[in-house]
């Protein structure tokens, strides 16, 4: 029988979730050692911030940090319905279609609305396309749509136009001010606070692989290989920051019951772990050098754990010079990302301090 699992390989109570759709069923280890000598951890340079007559020239954004961005027009997708639309921005070439759509609540029960933005036309820059769901809060109106989701869009198109690319829990970080600052792939983005006004609940967007449909959506609604976007929380953030996504992203499909992660970004939701929840746990030991490689993993399948290096010429390096180097003397730590494919997880909990299986294999343990 093929299983996926993340995490090491204890388990304790099993926590039932719901998946969509069909999956393969690898299971992943969230973190693996290698042991050595403690050395110190490498540095990186602080990101670069573009002003105003700096942005046309290097910052891949056409329009000098803060502008209003040109609109974007708007036109049912199907002639004689509301919904979903078909927007596109004037100045580019690539357009996103927005549902309007019923999905199900496995932790609360009942169902609640949501939209959900999928681009087209990523893929002709070599980035995958981007779903993005919203749930919609009781007051608010479908035509209503929040602007975030098309600006997101609008930069990655443009970042990868430029051979920058977001890869899977690539994590770009958001500072609100009089304008609000998105930090991506070393590069600071400014933008009009407005657009982002119902996001400040968070800290960091992140995409996340997906491997199945969206509740609510038409078959093929969702390309092949698409990004979901995911929000983490100031405090979610610093646990990513500390131990990796892979901790904080399952923490939150634990709390929504929703295998590997909810398919909807809710704007309201509380905390679903913070550093005080990391207690114990054995990456806050001291001298712990941690190697992060987009894309990265484990799985079990079966009785074998198998470790994934992603496609690539560069990342097969940055493994090889990281995990491999013999320069590397420290006890490292090996940040596993999430399988698409993967059916069930591991996560670490503190009390009591055990690994926890999720998702679909969690189900069938009683």
């Amino acid at each position: 029988m093929l299983s996926s699992k993340e995490g090491d390989l204890v388990v304790s109570q099993p926590v039932r979730f719901q998946k969509p759709g069909g999956g393969q069923a690898p299971t992943q280890p969230s973190e693996t050692y290698s042991q050595g000598q403690p050395t110190q951890s490498r540095q990186q340079p602080p990101p670069q911030q573009f002003g105003p007559q700096q942005a046309q020239r290097q910052s891949a954004i056409p329009s000098a940090p803060g502008q209003v961005q040109p609109p974007w027009r708007s036109t049912p997708s199907t002639p004689g319905l509301a919904w979903p639309k078909t927007l596109r921005p004037d100045d580019l070439n690539f357009s996103v279609q927005v549902y309007v759509h019923e999905m199900e609540s496995p932790s609360q029960g009942g169902t609640f609305l949501c939209w959900t933005f999928v681009s087209e036309g990523l893929q002709q820059v070599k980035q995958p396309e981007i779903s993005f769901t919203v749930r919609q809060r009781p007051n608010e109106l479908a035509e209503n749509y929040p602007l975030a989701p098309l600006a997101w869009m609008r930069i990655v198109y443009l970042l990868a136009a430029k051979g920058s690319h977001l890869d899977v829990f690539q994590t770009c970080k958001i500072n609100f001010g009089d304008k609000v600052q998105l930090e991506v792939n070393r590069l600071i983005v400014v933008e009009e606070a407005n657009q982002w006004a119902d996001f400040r609940r968070f800290k960091v967007l992140l995409h996340g692989p997906r491997s199945g449909g969206i509740p609510g959506l038409p078959p093929g609604g969702t390309p092949q290989g698409c990004h979901h976007v995911l929000g983490l929380t100031p405090d979610e953030a610093e646990v990513a920051e500390q131990y990796g996504c892979y901790r904080p992203v399952s923490q939150i499909g634990i709390a929504a019951r929703f295998f590997p992660f909810p398919l909807w970004l809710d704007r309201d939701r509380a905390d679903a772990c913070t550093m005080a929840d990391q207690k114990g746990s054995f990456l806050a030991l001291p001298r712990l050098y941690p190697v992060a490689i987009p894309g990265i993993n484990v799985t079990q399948v079966d009785r074998d754990i198998v470790l994934t290096i992603p496609e690539g010429e560069q990342k097969r390096k940055l493994f090889t010079s990281e995990a491999r180097d013999p320069d590397v003397t420290a006890s490292f730590t090996l940040r596993s990302t999430m399988s698409g494919t993967a059916t069930s997880g591991y996560l670490w909990k503190t009390e009591p301090k055990a690994l926890r299986l999720y998702g679909e294999e969690a189900a069938t343990k009683p």
